[in-house]
């Protein structure tokens, strides 16, 4: 009996720190826990969320699944799972998870921002700009989001519309080089155009 208290007592600690915000902590006492043999999918809901916001998404992403397969679907576990897929470069698998996220409750601008980002990668244009303008419907200082935006529709030949969003990411802070070369080609590309 005082190895069955000794489990949970450091998956419940474990839990506890992670919800406190004490990832390390809450890392160390469910790494025990599970050690003990606890597979309780609280147990990979708070090692997994901690994994997640100590930057380990590899680790992150499979603990975060193997508490979504035991029932766990809220908003915080779905949208950390979806952007550690998404860090992971598996963006078909985030745009699914982070839709879910965004079923469950996640309206914030990074979940859309990631969800648009992963749309965007799986050749979804059209839901990748639906996902950024609600990105920047919560932030409209996104530069970020504003390029992404911007290189959706110029996948899509809107490029006056393409032009708009890369002058918006420059004059909300977006510094990648890349938006200058896109940008210069969305206006050559509408002077063709506009020239034909």
């Amino acid at each position: 009996a005082a190895n069955k208290a000794g489990k949970e007592e450091f998956l419940y600690v474990g839990v506890s720190k992670c919800k406190t915000k004490d990832y390390d902590g809450a890392i160390e006492a469910l790494e025990k826990a599970k050690s003990q043999g606890v597979s309780d999918k609280l147990l990979f809901y708070g090692l997994g969320n901690s994994l997640y916001q100590k930057g380990d998404y590899e680790n992150a992403a499979a603990n975060l699944s193997q508490a979504v397969s035991k029932g766990v679907d809220d908003q915080e576990t779905l949208a950390n799972l979806g952007k550690s897929q998404y860090r992971l470069e598996n963006y078909e698998a985030a745009a699914i998870t982070l839709k879910q996220a965004e079923a469950a409750g996640a309206k914030d601008g990074e979940t859309y921002y990631f969800l648009g980002h992963a749309q965007y990668e799986s050749n979804d244009f059209e839901a990748a700009i639906s996902s950024l303008n609600s990105a920047l419907s919560t932030d409209a200082n996104n530069g970020d989001a504003y390029y992404q935006r911007g290189n959706a529709k110029f996948r899509l030949k809107n490029y006056e519309s393409a032009i708009s969003d890369y002058q918006s990411a420059i004059s909300n802070g977006a510094r990648s080089p890349i938006i200058y070369n896109n940008l210069g080609k969305a206006q050559q590309l509408t002077e063709q155009y506009e020239a034909a």
